[in-house]
């Protein structure tokens, strides 16, 4: 039987097929993207293979990341290896810095005294240039002096609240003011601006002007949002904002001059309450003082605000309903609002600045810097705790100086000042005198406040509800209360 033609070619196009398909490529195993296919995969896709990895036998151990694996990691992914930091010789890791990169550094700390300074002379039963809990007094052309007891206390720089040269204000300048009435112009004392008891709206009122418009408007601005915010929101009672001066208006009598307009307090500073008080008596009303200031700064630091210059004469106490001190909160024209950054300080008071106020780590020099950045709610601590220590002590911890021999104060020179307190940063101690109270939790409070390392220093949004607690139950009402105030009326009107 002959085939036909096309059975013929037919057979040939059968075997010529079965042909190639006996030389094609196997297909890959069940695993088709395991690692040992990727160069079967990229033949039969036509791509071109990838270059060959690093020695693939290499395994890391169960912690991969671990830092013995650091080396094998970069080798593996093709890596340079970050320089190796040189370890300490106990072969501990290396303490970390807090402060780095923040611009906080502490100074190196001088190994003399500055030009012009020396030891105490002599005291009875002391050698001479023999040391003194406070050994260093002021050159010959010390400021003024003043014997023991020192009330009142030299008087320390102050802050400006007018510009150099400005004209004061006087009551001719508000003539044109409507609702506003000049009762009593105010002593405003050295570098403060004017200041007069005032009817304003018919309303008794305390009236405080400037010509330097940032102060005005940060004071403004502090209470309207003090008075504004609801503490109800903050976990806080709504009571609190009772713990502040508040805010009656502002007049502008000049283009230059700005004044704001308070409520009238009928009340005292702290400091001068405290100078009618025994020590007995202010172990036991301090407490109650202490915590309404600390409850209500909490308040004022939530909103991410800062007070910035606090001390007991921005603390007035005034008689309440239960014949117990109520504290009202005044004084904010260098409060800052810093929220959650760090902050060049704005100003302060002499004697109640913090010790890290003094460190300049651009020129290595102890002077306040005002391009240092600062934790300002922790300087707003030791601010707290220095007003307790000078309630305590009546005076601040720092700023003064007592000479044994002659028994008397001197202010300190900024040049000392500066030394005492880096020094005070630098070590982390204290050179202050102890304060010394009959109520251990009060002084125990005031010490975590006024940590010389701002690092180490308790917040007031930090201090434990508990801890206040405690402290606001070591106090009592005194017995004779009444005889308190009425002593205290007569002294005010001395």
């Amino acid at each position: 039987m002959r085939l036909s033609a096309i059975t013929l070619a037919a057979v040939a196009a059968i075997t010529l097929w079965l042909s190639d398909l006996s030389s094609a490529v196997v297909p890959p195993p069940i695993n088709e993207f395991s690692d040992d296919n990727v160069p079967l995969i990229n033949q039969i896709a036509g791509r071109k293979p990838l270059p060959p990895r690093p020695n693939n036998n290499q395994r890391l151990p169960a912690n991969e990341f671990s830092d013995d694996n650091v080396p094998l990691i970069n080798q593996i992914a093709g890596r340079r290896p970050l320089p190796t930091p040189p370890k300490p010789d106990n072969g501990q890791r290396p303490p970390v810095d807090p402060l780095k990169g923040l611009g906080i550094q502490q100074a190196p700390l001088p190994e003399q005294l500055p030009p012009g300074w020396k030891p105490l002379p002599a005291t009875p039963g002391q050698k001479a240039g023999a040391p003194t809990p406070k050994n260093e007094v002021p050159p010959a052309n010390a400021p003024q002096q003043l014997g023991r007891p020192a009330k009142p206390l030299p008087v320390p720089p102050v802050k400006a609240q007018v510009s150099a040269g400005a004209q004061p204000l006087t009551a001719s300048a508000f003539k044109n003011v409507p609702n506003l009435f000049i009762e009593k112009e105010h002593p405003a004392g050295q570098g403060k601006s004017y200041t007069a008891f005032v009817r304003y709206k018919n309303v008794p009122g305390f009236m405080k002007c400037t010509d330097m418009m940032r102060l005005f408007d940060t004071e403004r601005a502090a209470l309207l949002d003090i008075h504004n915010a609801d503490p109800v929101r903050l976990g806080l009672s709504a009571s609190i904002k009772n713990s502040f001066v508040k805010l009656l208006g502002d007049v502008h009598p000049t283009s230059k001059d700005h004044c704001v307009i308070f409520e009238r307090l009928n009340g005292i500073s702290w400091s001068r309450f405290a100078e009618v008080l025994s020590s007995p008596q202010r172990a036991s009303l301090f407490p109650s003082i202490v915590k309404q200031f600390i409850g209500a700064l909490s308040y004022f630091h939530r909103l991410g605000w800062v007070h910035g210059d606090i001390k007991p004469d921005n603390v007035i106490i005034s008689r309440g309903a239960d014949d117990m001190p109520r504290v009202t909160i005044i004084d904010f024209d260098l409060s800052q609002k810093v929220g959650n950054r760090l902050a060049p300080t704005a100003g302060g008071t002499f004697g109640y600045q913090a010790p890290e106020e003094f460190t300049n780590e651009l020129k290595g020099r102890f002077e306040i810097s005002r391009q240092n950045l600062l934790d300002q709610y922790r300087r707003d601590s030791w601010m707290t705790g220095a007003s307790i220590y000078s309630a305590l002590q009546d005076m601040p911890p720092y700023g003064y100086q007592y000479n044994a021999a002659e028994q008397r104060y001197y202010v300190l020179s900024q040049d000392m000042l500066r030394y005492t307190m880096a020094k005070v940063a630098s070590t982390g101690t204290h050179s202050c005198p102890e304060a010394r109270s009959p109520n251990t939790s009060l002084v125990a409070l005031m010490k975590r406040l006024m940590e010389p390392r701002a690092m180490h220093r308790m917040t007031i949004v930090g201090l434990n509800a508990a801890t206040l607690e405690d402290v606001a139950k070591s106090g009592s009402k005194p017995a004779n209360m009444a005889q308190i105030w009425a002593k205290l009326q007569l002294s005010v009107a001395k």
